[in-house]
């Protein structure tokens, strides 16, 4: 989690869920098939769960603009752009959870080792499945 946001903010990305980590923990176990050491390494990793992966580029981009800027925001900033951008750079990955949500990470790994669980920003936004690398 980042330290510019509450705890309880972080806890409660998808309108009042309180349970977005235990959520996030769920779909972790399914995607690494229940290994306790890649869970809990994404955990350290894990900055909320977001109803998908705009909402939370344009919560990012809102930290670093002045309120009175926010109109560049939303007139000139292609938010599926950065979003796809902070993909391919290895910025965050994302794994999409059933309820129509997003679990998003930070990371700081090489691209090496993002491409092994990376997922493409595209599954997101369906109703499929992931697939372990």
């Amino acid at each position: 989690m980042t330290d510019d946001h509450d705890d309880d903010d972080n806890l409660t990305t998808l309108g009042g869920d309180k349970d977005a980590t235990g959520r996030a923990r769920r779909a972790l176990a399914h995607y690494f098939d229940g290994d306790p050491a890649k869970i809990a390494t994404a955990l350290d990793e894990y900055d909320g769960t977001y109803p998908d992966f705009g909402t939370y580029t344009r919560r990012e981009l809102e930290e670093h603009i002045a309120p009175y800027m926010m109109w560049l925001l939303d007139r000139w900033v292609d938010l599926d752009g950065v979003a796809n951008d902070w993909i391919a750079n290895g910025r965050n990955w994302l794994l999409p959870d059933g309820d129509d949500a997003v679990h998003v990470f930070l990371t700081s790994r090489p691209m090496t080792d993002i491409d092994e669980r990376e997922i493409d920003l595209e599954t997101c936004n369906d109703d499929r499945e992931p697939e372990p690398k």
